[in-house]
């Protein structure tokens, strides 16, 4: 639903990976990428802003349980 939302407000288009035509691939549009450009700046203040209240084993103990959630670590 959400990918068919983004796709219908031109922010995304679908596309088949040629190497796999069962894989359906997304990428941003011109539009999409302005847009991204033009929020991420506040977004990522706003992490800051949040994350400015933990201390630096507390920011570590959080990178390492967000990549055991993302099976990473």
């Amino acid at each position: 639903m959400v990918i068919k939302n983004l796709e219908k407000d031109q922010l995304i288009e679908r596309y088949r990976d040629q190497s796999d035509s069962r894989v359906c691939m997304i990428r941003l549009t011109d539009t999409g990428e302005s847009l991204i450009k033009s929020i991420f700046p506040e977004h990522l203040q706003q992490l800051d802003n949040t994350l400015d209240n933990l201390n630096r084993e507390e920011k570590q103990n959080l990178i390492q349980i967000l990549k055991k959630l993302n099976g990473i670590g």
